[in-house]
């Protein structure tokens, strides 16, 4: 998670941790703002439900694209080998004229395999020439017993695969200029090939023939590849390649769910350009889902520094949609004052600019305040809302979390920091962050502070994690009968921790009971030191070896002082990680100090304790022996 507000103590005391922030690469802070998922934020902008999906959409990934390939040339084979059977049909000679048909096609494919294959490869070189056009001369037969938009499309592929451009171009116009009747099959195919090849020629002359594909087939000429739905994402990329960025967005938005892959491209190019077209900041549209790709990849400054200097000239004279986006993005910026100026024009009420309100008056000290603004926000988050936040489990890796989530963190870092400490424990519960919720139970609340909030709260199983770090540290101050309403039936390695809890409970009372038998005691004893030692890890120790401290940027050096030394306090029963072993070998010794010296069962309560220690702490398994 992002914001840990404890350090591991992994082989050390647990309060023996310096001062600091946890960072994302060394670099976050307590002020820093959470960075966006592009898609979602694409979808809120066009109002557009987000999709159910257990993952998170990504790349195909190679061998995913070659199939498509694969499959897509496969279907253009069979579409144009089926028309021209439909085209010869009843023809004396169809067959061996669509076997040389086939025998055509395979020499066109085996002649352009090794350079597409250079094309399709990850490892091919993209810049390599085109090969010679195929020669046709042993097919002049063929083709001219073929229907004539048949053998003139023929000729036009091979050249427009061999880079002659003027050549393909002659001949898919002509198949255009045959009548109507005549090029029933491949008049959408022709259109749709020059709009290709004028891409390549000159792409301010392709964008009419893809708007003619569209055109021919609501005429009712053939579009069996269904190139009509293609020519509109072939007309989108062309204004891409004509630098018409602001149309290129309107034109992909108006298909949000698979068009945000097209939308990242548009913006990432948009803003490499210098300076960045003012059309950009203009246009509301373009506007905010510039904005969005920017507050999406925090990482690429340069961007950022293009947009903010694009929107540091935008001077509306109408209030501006979307102003606490403008806030977010330039708060993200560092630039304080600009941020200040689109939040004084925003909606005060929208979760975001509430997030950039409380976030400035954090880095002004007024801590107080921005708790109130937080908790504001917490109420007034949609559910729906979800960032993007690093995972440091993972260098690289981002995973995604509710926005309700990082709001109640950042809340709980605030409340630690002004000392509202139940406050804090409360929204880190709300966070659903378990980590951090041990961390305030085990080592800020004390004992009878954690007490009166979880009874506050009784049977709510939200709460179970702080009953839990009540019970145990109840337990290790061996204060049995105050633990045991706080342990909850839980399965734990096939056992149900609270039967176990009862057991040692019934343990402890009995070796503590001066009026039994030495013999019963020291049996107690024995039987309370071996479930410590098996299940001492969920009964007495810390939820985890978390040592709370607060993050750069928030809280003063007093608070930071009273976090330590509740620290401190909360932890002087278990001073260092897995003492429960000492504790256990001390129920043993306790036995053995009741037994006389040549009893066995004495030996056995001493070897058990000096074995439970001596592979890390052999010096104090000494007496035992």
């Amino acid at each position: 998670m992002k914001r840990f507000l404890w350090v591991v103590g992994m082989f050390v005391v647990l309060w023996a941790q310096p001062g600091g922030a946890c960072s994302w690469n060394g670099a976050w802070r307590a002020t820093d703002m959470p960075t966006a998922i592009f898609d979602i934020e694409v979808r809120r902008i066009l109002g557009v439900p987000e999709p159910e999906r257990s993952q998170p959409a990504g790349h195909p990934g190679f061998e995913e694209d070659e199939r498509r390939y694969t499959a897509s040339h496969d279907r253009s084979r069979a579409a144009d080998e089926s028309e021209l059977g439909e085209a010869i049909q009843g023809a004396p000679d169809a067959e061996d004229l669509l076997a040389r048909y086939r025998a055509l096609r395979e020499d066109l494919s085996s002649h352009l395999s090794r350079y597409l294959d250079q094309l399709e490869s990850p490892y091919g070189d993209k810049d390599s020439p085109r090969p010679a056009s195929l020669d046709l001369e042993p097919y002049k037969d063929l083709l001219s017993r073929l229907p004539k938009e048949f053998s003139i499309y023929v000729r036009g592929a091979t050249a427009y695969h061999a880079g002659e451009w003027d050549g393909a171009i002659a001949e898919f116009s002509s198949v255009l200029e045959l009548p109507a009747e005549q090029r029933k099959f491949r008049s959408t195919w022709a259109a749709f090939m020059l709009g290709k090849c004028w891409m390549q020629k000159d792409p301010k002359q392709a964008g009419p023939f893809f708007e003619r594909v569209r055109a021919l087939a609501a005429e009712g000429f053939r579009d069996s590849l269904n190139l009509a739905a293609d020519s509109v994402g072939w007309q989108r990329r062309l204004l891409l390649l004509l630098g018409d960025y602001v149309g290129a967005i309107r034109e992909y938005a108006k298909d949000p769910v698979d068009g945000c892959l097209s939308l990242r491209i548009v913006c990432r190019e948009a803003l490499e350009q210098k300076p960045v077209d003012p059309a950009l900041v203009q246009d509301e549209l373009s506007r905010r889902i510039v904005t969005a790709w920017v507050l999406s990849h925090p990482r690429t400054t340069s961007a950022t520094e293009a947009w903010l200097a694009a929107l540091e000239a935008f001077q509306p004279q109408e209030p501006v949609a979307g102003a606490e986006y403008l806030a977010w993005v330039n708060y993200n910026g560092g630039k304080m004052d600009a941020a200040a100026r689109w939040l004084a024009q925003s909606d005060p009420n929208s979760p975001y600019a509430l997030w950039v309100q409380a976030k400035l008056l954090q880095r002004e000290g007024k801590l107080a305040e921005s708790a109130e603004v937080f908790k504001r926000l917490t109420g007034t988050m949609p559910v729906d809302s979800v960032w993007q936040v690093h995972d440091f489990s993972i260098d690289d890796i981002w995973a995604t979390t509710p926005a309700q989530f990082e709001a109640n963190k950042d809340l709980m870092t605030t409340l630690l920091a002004v000392g509202d400490y139940a406050g804090a424990l409360d929204a880190a519960i709300k966070a659903e962050d378990w980590i951090d919720q041990i961390g305030i139970a085990e080592s800020v609340l004390t004992i009878d502070k954690l007490r009166a909030f979880v009874d506050a709260r009784p049977n709510d199983p939200a709460f179970s994690v702080a009953r839990r770090c009540l019970a145990r540290r109840y337990a290790r101050q061996g204060r049995w009968a105050e633990a045991l309403p706080y342990f909850e039936p839980r399965q734990y390695d096939s056992q149900d921790i609270r039967e176990l809890a009862i057991k040692a409970k019934a343990h402890f009372d009995g070796a503590m009971d001066s009026r039994q038998p030495a013999r019963s005691r020291a049996e107690h004893s024995f039987e309370l030191g071996r479930i410590i030692r098996e299940e001492g890890p969920d009964l007495i120790c810390p939820g985890d070896p978390w040592s709370a401290y607060l993050p750069e940027g928030l809280g003063s050096p007093e608070r930071r002082s009273d976090l330590e030394a509740r620290s401190q306090d909360a932890f002087r029963d278990y001073p260092e990680m897995n003492y429960f072993v000492k504790v256990a070998a001390e129920h043993m010794w306790q036995a053995a100090q009741l037994l006389p010296d040549n009893d066995p069962f004495c030996a056995h309560a001493l070897y058990l304790g000096g074995r439970y220690l001596k592979a890390k702490h052999p010096e104090d398994a000494d007496r035992f022996y």
